[in-house]
């Protein structure tokens, strides 16, 4: 179900779509989920768009918020943004700065 979250990222995914790619049901793709990485698919599919919006940010530095966003699988660059503040108490401009610098 990783594998199948990792290659797919950017696309729109759904419990029903993760859980389908191992053969089981919704209920059990939860359930495993929470019991190895304590979080649901879900959240694991968010953090993840979200860390690669960071390597993105670093490794294409000409490219614009919005277009990691949109190639993310986040519907828009202010959504982008406010995930991207929680996770890393800075906005990706902020962060593309910061670590560019370095």
């Amino acid at each position: 179900m990783l594998d199948y979250i990792h290659n797919n990222f950017s696309d729109n995914l759904t419990l029903a779509n993760i859980a389908k790619v191992a053969d089981i049901g919704e209920r059990e793709c939860l359930r495993c989920f929470q019991r190895t990485i304590q979080r649901s698919p879900i959240q694991y599919l968010l953090k993840y768009r979200i860390m690669q919006g960071a390597d993105f940010l670093l490794k294409y530095p000409a490219t614009s918020i919005s277009e990691i966003s949109s190639f993310c699988g986040l519907d828009s660059p202010s959504n982008f943004s406010k995930m991207f503040k929680r996770f890393y108490n800075c906005t990706p401009r902020e962060y593309r700065n910061l670590h560019m610098m370095k």
